[in-house]
């Protein structure tokens, strides 16, 4: 992976979004571990190839990448994951202010229902 790809200022600033979310979950989960996101991906029909694996931590992201694609490929995967964490958060949201909203209207309804 080129280094300079990892010092580019938006992935600076979204890895500093990400530690604070993940300070945040950490208080809520009471766990403190570090957060693995492993990423593969193929073509249908195909086995999977991974592309690498994600750790977040308290003082630290880690990317450590095993690309074994193309150009046009990498591009293609990380457009698809930047929708797909557009999605996750959007949806998370959504449950925490609706979570939050039931809170304020005493409303005692579970609130793990499954998003899709």
């Amino acid at each position: 992976m080129d280094p300079t790809s990892l010092a580019n200022p938006t992935v600076l600033s979204k890895t500093v979004h990400i530690q604070n979310m993940l300070a945040l979950h950490d208080a809520v989960e009471n766990d403190e571990r570090p957060i693995l996101v492993h990423i593969t991906a193929h073509r249908e029909g195909d086995e999977p190839r991974d592309f690498g694996t994600v750790a977040v931590g308290e003082r630290e992201v880690s990317v450590k990448a095993e690309l074994d694609s193309s150009e046009t490929e990498m591009a293609l995967a990380g457009m698809i994951l930047s929708m797909y964490g557009d999605v996750l958060v959007l949806t998370a949201s959504s449950a925490l202010a609706t979570h939050i909203d039931c809170e304020r209207n005493d409303d005692t309804r579970p609130h793990n229902e499954m998003f899709v």
